[in-house]
């Protein structure tokens, strides 16, 4: 079993460890090195995109919420990755974190920085656009 399939680390603790971890250098905009940045973060980890093959898009970032944050059952976790991944996720998400139209910054400066730096990966040829 995984750590992360039992605990989380916050978005606030995420957040002081980007700060550590990626010097303002690589960062000069600060698109990684604030708040979205950490969220963004904390959705992969709470998705397992880190050492499972669970792929997110920048909408799936939006409908995360602090209620959704506090469920850290594993089985939760992948069934609510799996409704929002797909077209029969709901539209209005109670309390989220971001409004659908915040996926452009999360792809355009967040996820896009993060890929420059090699922290995390994208799928090839896929549009911008792409449900996937």
């Amino acid at each position: 079993m995984h750590w992360l399939e039992n605990s989380l680390p916050s978005v606030d603790l995420i957040y002081e460890r980007l700060k550590i971890i990626l010097p303002r250098e690589l960062d000069p905009e600060g698109f990684i090195l604030r708040e979205m940045g950490a969220k963004s973060i904390f959705v992969m980890l709470y998705c397992f995109c880190i050492d499972k093959n669970n792929w997110i898009r920048p909408a799936t970032i939006t409908c995360m919420s602090d209620a959704q944050a506090k469920i850290i059952d594993k089985n939760k976790r992948i069934e609510w990755l799996e409704i929002f991944q797909s077209r029969k996720a709901p539209k209005d998400v109670i309390e989220r974190w971001y409004m659908p139209n915040t996926r452009e910054p999360i792809r355009d400066e967040t996820l896009r920085n993060l890929v420059r730096l090699g922290v995390v990966i994208e799928k090839d040829s896929l549009p911008t656009t792409s449900p996937l």
